[in-house]
C-alpha cells in the first residue's frame, strides 16, 4: 500500500483518462448508465401491480424502493466487474511499464465510484417524489457503503487473476454473482416471507451489506446493525487476503500475458 502512494498522481490521471474516454465516444453516456436500473424497475413494478409478485413491506413506494435497491446492487456488481477486468483491460500498460498492479485496481475503483455518483443523485429526488424521507442517518450512508465496496473489490481482484489463468472459472463466477441478486433483498424487503428461500437470504452476507446502508438512506433505522458489523469484519479480512493474493500472483499474470 505504501508503494502506491508514490503513484497517486498517476492513478488520478489514469482514472481521468478512463472517465473521459467513456463519455467521449457517445453523447448518450449518462442515459445508458441509467437505462438498466430503469428497465429493472419497470419489469418488477409490472409484476407487482399484476399481483404476481409480493415484495413485502418495503416502507417506501415500490418503484422508488426498487430503483434505489437496484442502484446499490449495480454499485456492488459494477465494481466487481471493473476490478475483475483490471489486468486484461490494462494489459498493455502492465506489460510495458513496471508499475505496481495495485494501481490498476485503484484506477478501476475510482472509475466506478465516479460512475456511481450520477445514479445516486437521480435516486434522491425519486425517493422524495414517491413520499420517502431522507433522514439524518443518510449522513452515515457513504461510510456504510465501504464494506459493500470492499467485497466487490476483493472478489474482483480474485477473478482478475482467474481471468488470466482460469478463464472458465472466472466466467462461472460472473454467473454466480448474477444469480446472487435474486437471493439478496434487492426487489423485495429483507423480512419478506419467501418460504425456504428466507433462510438463504438470512445467511447471505450481501443481505446485510445492502440492507443496512439502504435503511440509513431511507431513515428506516438500524435494523440490520449486528449482522452488518459482523459481516463487515469478515469482509475486511477477505479484502486483506484478496489483496495479498492479487499482489503475489503478479509475476504469473505477467508471464501469461506475455505468452498470449
Amino acid at each position: 500500500m505504501k508503494q502506491l502512494l508514490a503513484y497517486e498522481f498517476f492513478i488520478y490521471q489514469l482514472t481521468k483518462v478512463s472517465i473521459l474516454a467513456r463519455f467521449k465516444k457517445t453523447r448518450l453516456g449518462l442515459f445508458w448508465m441509467l437505462l438498466s436500473p430503469v428497465l429493472t424497475v419497470v419489469i418488477w413494478v409490472i409484476l407487482h401491480n399484476a399481483g404476481i409478485f409480493n415484495p413485502g413491506d418495503t416502507g417506501l413506494a415500490y418503484p422508488a424502493y426498487v430503483l434505489f435497491s437496484t442502484t446499490l446492487w449495480v454499485f456492488f456488481f459494477e465494481v466487481y466487474k471493473s476490478v475483475s477486468e483490471s489486468v486484461t483491460f490494462h494489459s498493455k500498460l502492465l506489460l510495458s511499464h513496471p508499475i505496481p498492479y495495485g494501481t490498476v485496481v485503484l484506477e478501476r475503483t475510482g472509475f466506478h465510484l465516479f460512475n456511481f455518483i450520477i445514479p445516486l443523485l437521480v435516486n434522491i429526488p425519486v425517493i422524495l417524489l414517491f413520499g420517502g424521507e431522507i433522514g439524518i442517518t443518510a449522513l452515515l450512508f457513504p461510510l456504510a457503503l465501504i464494506p459493500l465496496l470492499m467485497i466487490g473489490v476483493s472478489l474482483g481482484m480474485i477473478v482478475a487473476v482467474l481471468k488470466v489463468v482460469a478463464v472458465d472459472f472466472s466466467n462461472a463466477m460472473d454467473e454466480v454473482i448474477k444469480i446472487l441478486k435474486y437471493l439478496t433483498p434487492v426487489v423485495y424487503a429483507a423480512d419478506s416471507d419467501l418460504g425456504f428461500l428466507s433462510q438463504i437470504v438470512k445467511w447471505n452476507p450481501l443481505t446485510y451489506l445492502l440492507s443496512f446502508p439502504r435503511d440509513l438512506m431511507l431513515g428506516q433505522g438500524f435494523h440490520h446493525l449486528n449482522g452488518f458489523i459482523l459481516v463487515s469484519l469478515v469482509v475486511f479480512v477477505i479484502f486483506i487476503l484478496a489483496w495479498r493474493f492479487y499482489s503475489i500472483s503478479a509475476p504469473l499474470l505477467v508471464e501469461r500475458l506475455f505468452s498470449n
